[in-house]
């Protein structure tokens, strides 16, 4: 009886953790789509052939490019490993222990990527932009540090920190 208890409550993490990772790459595809869409500092509304400006084309392409480059490629790479989350969410992909291990890697590419968009495209102020890098890097680090912490609390109690994703869900652990 206390196995089939076991199983029930692995189940219902799995269930819980495939909708926390459902809502999150749901609402990182819809952001990264709608800034796609509306890149920072709009988009040209008219030609103007004296100043060589597109009607449509992103105001940050001409106005700092490097900026306008890493804002795309950030954001194009925060969309598709979203959608590849939700793909293979919906998919009914088997969290196995490998693949906990690769939710993190899309859920850590997914959201330093949108990060990353969000530095490139905030401001033009070189001041707030390095600003925000530097708020993003501290984010990064506290994530990396908090993931430490949990990777070495697996090994003091004698588990597998690369299983530890859906075995300690049931603890209220998540590898995410």
């Amino acid at each position: 009886m206390a196995n089939r208890g076991g199983r029930a409550n692995r189940k219902e993490g799995e269930d819980e953790l495939r909708g926390w990772l459902m809502l999150l790459a749901t609402l990182t595809a819809s952001i990264t789509y709608a800034a796609a869409l509306n890149p920072p500092g709009g988009v040209w509304q008219a030609d103007d052939a004296a100043k060589d400006f597109v009607a449509g084309y992103p105001v940050l392409l001409d106005k700092s490019p490097w900026r306008y480059y890493v804002f795309y490629y950030c954001n194009a790479t925060s969309f598709a490993s979203s959608v590849c989350i939700i793909v293979l969410l919906a998919t009914n992909f088997y969290l196995s222990h490998t693949s906990v291990m690769v939710f993190n890697v899309l859920v850590a590419l997914d959201m330093a990527s949108l990060g990353a968009a969000f530095v490139a495209g905030s401001s033009s102020s070189k001041r707030f932009t390095a600003f925000n890098a530097g708020l993003m890097v501290c984010l990064v680090v506290l994530f990396l540090l908090w993931k430490l912490k949990f990777l070495m609390g697996n090994d003091q109690a004698g588990q597998n920190p690369a299983s530890g994703g859906v075995a300690n869900l049931q603890h209220g652990n998540s590898a995410l």
